[in-house]
């Protein structure tokens, strides 16, 4: 069974630019319409203990009231049984809101076949990244789910907005945040084996470095150029979580948000020290693994309170209490 189907196309890369993606290993971003690994993933994310605040956006969004309902009502004695009440709840929501969705799936998979090539071209550049000969695809599977997780090659993205009415983030912003992170991990195995790979939800600076760097690379203009971030006409911040926290270097009472403090430290090495990505990031380590304390901080009152940081006055305040670091010169 199928939510929706999507009709198949194949890339077009700019004629001017053709020789150059010829010559490289690029993998293939394949959309994956998979109602199996929808239902696996939102039964993942129900009782995923290391996160709670995915259990909490979901049974307190409004949009799954009825699941709520019907899963509250239950007396549930197995997994087989809860799984079958989340189908349930999944077949009826994909068949009443299928038109909102297959419209932005096909709009996806134009942007998919005109863009994508050249714009995983410009990520791996930012990265220093070359892919190995015939790389695996990247696999995006649309979900309902309020979030878009990620593992290994695939990354599953949000169509909850759509199926709303909403304005819905472009796709390939997604693929290339959740692409970075994926990257960012091939990166770190070659040059930091001594960091654990097996559960970055554990690793609090990387779980964070991930998700600051995201932003860092989809902000420079090589990249931003193939990207629909018109709602952020100076820089895209990058997740919710992440955009109330601040940094102050030494004694200065001067706080920057984090995703432009590291902005600014990729742009001063990459342009000015011409500095590889590699050298980037072990200055970015260097930063950030000893803010694991306060950061762990702020994951706390994340899954703790979620969206009210930005509404509760002393939330936010503790939320947004600048991380002091060591002074770092030219940044």
């Amino acid at each position: 069974m199928s939510w929706v189907q999507i009709p198949p196309g194949s890339h077009m890369a700019r004629d001017t630019e053709q020789k150059e993606l010829n010559s490289i290993n690029i993998p293939k971003i394949v959309m994956d319409i998979n109602p199996k690994e929808e239902l696996g993933e939102f039964y993942w994310a129900l009782h995923y203990k290391k996160m709670p605040d995915l259990r909490k956006s979901i049974l307190t969004h409004r949009y799954f009231q009825r699941l709520k309902e019907s899963l509250g009502s239950t007396n549930i004695e197995s997994e087989d049984q809860e799984k079958q009440i989340i189908w349930d709840f999944l077949t009826k929501a994909h068949q009443r809101d299928r038109e909102r969705i297959e419209g932005f799936l096909e709009f996806s998979q134009r942007e998919l076949n005109e863009k994508s090539m050249e714009t995983l071209i410009a990520l791996a550049k930012l990265m220093d990244y070359e892919w190995p000969e015939n790389p695996p695809e990247y696999r995006a599977i649309p979900v309902l789910l309020p979030f878009s997780p990620f593992g290994d090659n695939d990354f599953y993205f949000s169509v909850l907005g759509v199926a709303q009415g909403k304005d819905q983030k472009a796709f390939l912003d997604v693929a290339i945040h959740e692409i970075s992170h994926m990257i960012l991990f091939a990166i770190l195995e070659k040059y930091h084996p001594e960091i654990p790979s097996d559960d970055t939800h554990m690793n609090v600076p990387i779980f964070y470095l991930k998700e600051i760097l995201a932003p860092v690379l989809m902000n420079q203009h090589s990249l931003r150029k193939f990207l629909d971030l018109h709602d952020h006409p100076e820089d895209y911040l990058g997740n919710p979580d992440i955009e109330e926290i601040y940094i102050a270097e030494g004694d200065s009472q001067e706080k920057v948000q984090v995703s432009r403090y590291f902005q600014n430290l990729y742009e001063q090495m990459r342009y000015q020290e011409h500095k590889t990505f590699p050298e980037i990031l072990d200055k970015m380590l260097k930063i950030i693994q000893p803010m694991e304390k306060e950061l762990a901080k702020r994951c706390d009152l994340w899954n703790e309170h979620g969206w009210k940081i930005f509404t509760d006055q002393e939330i936010a305040r503790v939320y947004s209490e600048p991380i002091k670091i060591e002074k770092i010169e030219n940044i």
